[in-house]
């Protein structure tokens, strides 16, 4: 930033002055509008992170019965191979 001489600075006309004011003006309402611009779309993103939530929690419940399923299907063939197993013996 470069430092001026306070000599430098000369009176603003009324027509400038009332162009600031407005220019400053226009910059309030852009920065409001940007907040509440990006509140909403805080906003929709909290409900993708909802969506998500409920995403994870079918996929971890699903998890859940495949684990089960699975141990289920290893309890199966050990009983069967057992049985297997047995009946071979039990015919020598």
């Amino acid at each position: 930033m470069i430092a001026r001489d306070p000599a430098e600075y000369r009176a603003i006309p009324a027509s400038d002055e009332r162009f600031r004011e407005d220019l400053l003006q226009e910059f309030f309402e852009f920065r409001k509008d940007a907040r509440l611009h990006l509140r909403s779309m805080d906003s929709g993103l909290s409900i993708f992170r909802g969506e998500a939530n409920a995403y994870q929690r079918t996929f971890t419940s699903a998890t859940r019965w495949m684990r089960s399923l699975l141990l289920i299907l290893i309890a199966l063939h050990i009983i069967a191979i057992g049985l297997m197993i047995y009946l071979i013996a039990a015919d020598s």
